[in-house]
């Protein structure tokens, strides 16, 4: 990649719903592993293929509990309903001029980048760092978008999931967020 750039910001966009400690350890390994200056998480007001979500209100306050006390984590939150590189990528350039991205997505995502209408017009323009799970694949990954700048990493705690934290069957793994669910009665 030829830039210029002064700053390496990691993206982290998502739904956290709920936040949780693999999001977390996943941007503190991505700011290791890539020698990033920050990373921004991006919460989505509406995801895609997700009809029901916990008001945005209540997921922000969980990511903002969530990052306290992180001098390199920050929220911004786009006001677009879902993020697309389209719209976002000019929104993040303006706000945080002469940076290079890396999109941090886990492999659930990584296997679908390819699927994104407007990757290939933005694929010179920035870095993935894919956080893989069991039974996902680097190499399938990496084959279904060869085009693509993808970096890889062991997913930092993969058996924890935001689907199971709503279900009830496993908590957060910070102590402010598991508060904050029980305090408002959120997934109960």
């Amino acid at each position: 990649m030829n830039r210029s750039s002064n700053n390496k910001v990691g993206i982290l966009a998502g739904t956290f719903d709920p936040v949780h400690a693999g999001h977390i350890t996943f941007a503190e390994q991505a700011i290791k592993q890539l020698a990033l200056d920050k990373v921004v998480f991006l919460p989505e007001r509406q995801p895609r293929g997700k009809k029901i979500v916990t008001e945005l209100n209540d997921r922000s306050k969980m990511l903002e509990l969530a990052v306290e006390g992180y001098e390199n984590f920050e929220i911004y939150d786009t006001n677009e309903l879902h993020f697309t590189l389209v719209k976002t990528l000019p929104k993040l350039r303006s706000k945080y001029p002469n940076s290079e991205f890396v999109f941090l997505v886990g492999s659930d995502v990584g296997h679908h980048l390819a699927e994104w209408s407007d990757i290939y017009q933005h694929a010179d323009k920035v870095t993935f760092l894919v956080s893989v799970r069991s039974g996902h694949d680097e190499t399938e990954i990496q084959n279904e978008s060869p085009k693509l700048q993808l970096n890889f990493l062991k997913a930092p705690n993969p058996q924890l999931s935001s689907r199971q934290i709503r279900e009830g069957r496993a908590k957060t793994g910070i102590a402010k967020v598991d508060h904050y669910i029980a305090e408002h009665h959120l997934y109960s």
